[in-house]
């Protein structure tokens, strides 16, 4: 695993589940299943891992059915790949899922699953977080804090904002 210190921008995934209904399905994966999140999150990492992508720890906020995972990795294309191929879709989540990564010509997150380029401000998902949670814990922070962190660096071959 990398130092948090070498983690950029480019590194940064977010893996998006919501349901309409706040379920799943209702026999299977009830709402508000946290259990679900922590499964999902440790899943995401022993896949990663494995393909040697994973950078660190995956961070999982809110229950399974309105998630989001936040993934550090070392090529968000392959990781995007390894996640539809051997998680979201052995998982049945691939219709429920939206995976942004970081566009760094617009400095925002792009959706590159499914494909269609919608963009979101790491605004809207921490307020997403927050709605869905209720409340800050270490997990928000410390995630709220890797954004500030990331949003200081400069991309190589960009000129610092003045």
């Amino acid at each position: 695993m990398m130092n948090v210190t070498e983690i950029t921008p480019a590194n940064l995934l977010v893996v998006s589940v919501e349901t309409v209904d706040n379920s799943l399905n209702d026999g299977i994966c009830p709402a508000n299943n946290f259990v679900g999140s922590l499964l999902l999150a440790a899943l995401l990492d022993s896949v990663l891992e494995s393909a040697g992508e994973r950078l660190y720890p995956t961070i999982p906020e809110g229950p399974l059915n309105q998630g989001l995972f936040v993934c550090f990795v070392r090529d968000a294309n392959q990781a995007t790949r390894i996640i539809c191929e051997h998680v979201l879709s052995k998982a049945a989540l691939k219709s429920v899922t939206r995976i942004f990564r970081r566009d760094l010509s617009e400095d925002l997150l792009r959706c590159v699953y499914p494909e269609g380029g919608d963009a979101a401000s790491e605004i809207e998902l921490i307020s997403k977080i927050f709605a869905v949670c209720g409340q800050t814990n270490l997990a928000l922070a410390e995630f709220a804090r890797k954004l500030q962190a990331l949003q200081k660096l400069t991309p190589p071959g960009d000129l610092p904002k003045s």
